[in-house]
């Protein structure tokens, strides 16, 4: 790792510290800002220099840069002239730097192009500022409003991964699910506990299909951030859905068929990496019986002779 790619992501680091210790929503979005702009050049060290990862960066910069936009006019009519009914175009900025509806046109095409190391960027880090900038604003615009959010964000990370057949693409998707989620532990106070098990669970998810050489570890780990249980996940959803059950019973409905879509997807891939080492444990099988069989053969060749 070179020197430029550590500056930027002490950077990176640098912008979520400021925007979580101050109390001005302008250095907030000096602090997103930084941590955006820091990470866009770690995101291309790492991916490969071609030119679907060339258009991925780019078009994540172009998406992120008219967030920003539209969340620096909206803040400044919210906060500094009281304006409310720009809370509503602020959370749309918001939506779009997280990656969820209606903001999520992006996610796919980008996850595309990038390495992993790149996608664990974009799923934990650069989520944590807008997290906490939907929490300050949440209370301005209607509770309705935030759960059709969530909902049509969880539908549709699940409806899109049913589709799809590249692992990439398929964590995309999960993206946009999981942030569904992120916005429905906004309402119930659960946003932090099922953020930091769904990064836990991210980052063991990456080091696996990176670094492990063990398919059945990485057919777990798929499994884990689906969020069956007994894996960690489970309880995050767990504890959401037992918050909105004392809301209104009917709202878990879509949360939980979302979340038996999805199952069937991460099951898919799942699948496929057990597919694979039963493969190859039978071909290595068959080319131990090959070897035995030849060295036999060669033994009784020299005996005859």
């Amino acid at each position: 790792m070179g020197s430029n790619v550590v500056l930027f992501m002490v950077s990176l680091i640098l912008g979520i510290i400021i925007s979580f210790s101050s109390t001005n929503w302008m250095m907030c979005w000096v602090g997103l800002e930084l941590s955006t702009f820091s990470i866009i050049p770690v995101m291309y060290f790492f991916s490969k220099v071609s030119t679907l990862s060339k258009e991925s960066v780019m078009k994540y910069f172009l998406v992120q840069s008219m967030a920003s936009g539209v969340i620096l006019f909206s803040g400044v009519m919210l906060f500094s002239m009281e304006l409310k009914l720009l809370a509503y175009s602020f959370m749309v900025g918001l939506m779009a730097k997280l990656g969820v509806f209606p903001g999520y046109f992006w996610v796919l095409s980008v996850f595309m192009g990038l390495s992993m190391f790149s996608l664990l960027l974009l799923m934990v880090l650069s989520k944590m500022i807008p997290l906490m900038l939907f929490g300050e604003v949440i209370h301005f615009v209607p509770f309705v409003f935030i759960l059709t959010l969530s909902f049509f964000s969880m539908f549709i990370g699940a409806s899109v991964g049913l589709g799809q057949s590249k692992l990439k693409m398929m964590l995309g998707a999960s993206s946009i699910g999981h942030g569904g989620w992120f916005l429905a532990g906004g309402m119930t106070g659960d946003l932090w506990i099922y953020f930091l098990i769904y990064s836990i669970s991210s980052l063991m998810l990456i080091w696996m299909l990176e670094l492990s050489d063990s398919s059945f570890m990485k057919f777990a780990m798929l499994i884990s951030i689906s969020g069956l249980p007994p894996f960690l996940l489970f309880v995050g959803k767990a504890s959401i859905l037992l918050t909105m059950v004392n809301i209104n019973p009917l709202f878990i409905f879509i949360p939980c068929l979302s979340a038996l879509l999805s199952v069937f997807f991460y099951l898919k891939f799942s699948y496929i990496f057990l597919i694979t080492t039963t493969v190859m444990k039978r071909v290595n099988f068959k080319f131990s019986s090959l070897s035995v069989l030849l060295s036999f053969g060669t033994m009784s060749y020299w005996f005859i002779l």
